[in-house]
């Protein structure tokens, strides 16, 4: 039974597509520089005290010359910043205090509550035994206040978590976000299916919030709508993988529910000691990410029976790491109650990604034009249809070409589904027309990470319009191609136009050809 036979069928029995593979190399920090943080809190002082300040500081350790460079800011202080006492790094355990190491210098805000770590003005030089004390975890920064003398902000400084922010909530209200990180943001206007590279965060209870976000002038509009605010609990040096998913607006019709009774509401799935790399250069490393909301549970295999290793998932959960050779391309059987549904190619050798490690995540919604459930949102915007969605620890996005099932009676229908065949798209581009200079006809040809409604327009050199074609679909991929047939020009030169309309986002990419008639 083909995707496209189950989808006119009713589509709610249609298991969740995921792919085990490994899409690209994490870039890594150097073996010079290690991340440090701390959450300034007056519960980190020696006493506790009441104080409502707050602030973050990094600290970047560099120890191919032993030096500390310490950026951040505070605000809220209770009284003015203490210009006498100031702003330290101390030499102490946690729990203890301890003698000042170094002096920083902020920048201080108008109001003296609060203020700024500049990287110029704080880099210092470590002895070895003060860089064996920061690698231990003993050092602290101290906010000296007027009313609070003694120390009115403190806060450890220790190696900092990274937590990698994917975007995998299908629901068109939330097709921009912006993410706040103890109220400070963090990532700006973030696209549905991107994510972002692994962040360094402050490691201890950081508050996530997930907002509605100006897709235009890339800052929250007025009265921005909280998505989903999240308590996480990180520990230092810790990888994480935080994906949004689920939906928004439950009250629609068109959010029907989940087949398993799972719960849709908007969330985050978080992936604790993530990874990104194999545990050898031979194999791949990936897991498998359940977000698609309508979808049940699946089993999902490697064909040919890989190890005879299989995995079980449901809406919300996420899989373990698998781990296959890197020397040799796969396809991954989804199965149904003992059916294989869907398929996907797993091009490990071909994309040569021995040694990596990334993430996969079932994204849309199986039945996204299901006219039994309208919805407001559909009169305007569609609901994005199912995908695969493939992450790398750097950050890129992008699908991944369907396959034919082991038993299709008509493999193109299994190769329609609209996933990129070439592997990894990361965004919408525009190639050189070929053949340049031409005299009939050429190819406009472009790059889709996702399905799009693709028309073009022909102009001369003083902008009059003098050809064009009309929308039409397409499935994501490389190399996409519009043909034109301009054997009604003179020879000349002439610019074009492409417009791209995918989901919510509108794109014009515009060339120029030459005609030799």
């Amino acid at each position: 039974m083909s995707i496209a036979t189950l989808l006119r069928a009713g589509g709610r029995t249609l298991g969740v597509l995921l792919l085990i593979a490994l899409l690209a190399a994490a870039p890594q920090v150097s073996a010079e520089a290690t991340q440090f943080g701390a959450k300034l809190s007056g519960q980190n002082e020696v006493p506790a005290n009441a104080s409502t300040a707050s602030g973050v500081v990094f600290a970047t350790f560099n120890s191919d010359d032993n030096s500390l460079t310490v950026t951040g800011s505070f605000e809220g202080l209770e009284s003015d910043f203490n210009f006498g006492i100031g702003a330290h790094l101390h030499e102490a355990p946690a729990g203890a205090n301890g003698p000042v190491a170094f002096a920083l210098t902020p920048s201080i805000n108008d109001d003296n509550r609060g203020g700024s770590f500049d990287a110029s003005m704080n880099t210092f030089s470590l002895t070895e035994a003060q860089a064996a004390t920061l690698l231990a975890g003993g050092f602290y920064v101290n906010i000296h206040s007027n009313d609070i003398p003694s120390g009115e902000l403190r806060g450890q400084v220790v190696e900092t978590a990274k937590v990698q922010v994917i975007h995998n909530s299908p629901d068109p209200a939330a097709f921009f976000v912006d993410v706040y990180v103890d109220g400070t943001l963090a990532v700006d206007n973030l696209r549905f299916r991107k994510a972002t590279p692994y962040l360094d965060v402050a490691a201890g209870t950081t508050e996530v919030t997930v907002m509605s976000s100006d897709s235009n002038a890339g800052t929250a509009v007025s009265g921005a709508t909280t998505f989903g605010t999240f308590s996480l609990d990180l520990e230092a040096g810790v990888n994480y993988q935080a994906a949004a998913s689920g939906v928004v607006q439950q009250a629609q019709p068109a959010f029907s529910g989940n087949p398993d009774g799972r719960d849709i509401s908007f969330a985050l799935q978080i992936k604790e000691a993530a990874v990104t790399t194999a545990p050898r250069l031979t194999r791949v490393s990936a897991n498998a990410f359940h977000g698609a909301p309508d979808a049940p549970t699946v089993s999902l295999s490697l064909r040919d029976n890989y190890d005879g290793r299989s995995a079980t998932i449901t809406y919300g959960d996420i899989t373990r790491y698998f781990s296959p050779s890197a020397r040799r391309d796969y396809i991954i059987d989804v199965s149904f109650d003992g059916e294989v549904i869907a398929a996907f190619f797993a091009p490990a050798f071909t994309l040569r990604v021995g040694g990596l490690g990334g993430a996969v995540l079932a994204s849309g919604f199986l039945t996204p034009d299901d006219e039994s459930t309208p919805c407001d949102i559909c009169s305007t915007q569609k609901l994005p249809a199912f995908r695969l969605m493939a992450v790398a620890p750097d950050g890129r996005a992008g699908a991944l070409k369907v396959a034919p099932l082991p038993d299709a009676d008509d493999p193109t229908v299994a190769q329609g589904g609209g996933a990129n065949a070439e592997g990894l798209i990361e965004e919408i581009a525009l190639q050189p027309n070929y053949p340049n200079p031409f005299a009939a006809t050429t190819q406009l040809r472009f790059d889709l990470p996702e399905e799009a409604e693709v028309s073009a327009r022909v102009y001369d050199v003083l902008g009059r319009e003098v050809l064009s074609i009309a929308p039409r679909s397409f499935v994501g991929g490389s190399t996409r191609t519009l043909d034109l047939n301009a054997s009604s020009l003179s020879s000349g030169t002439y610019l074009y136009r492409i417009d791209v309309q995918m989901g919510a986002v509108s794109e014009t990419l515009n060339g120029q050809m030459t005609v030799l008639q």
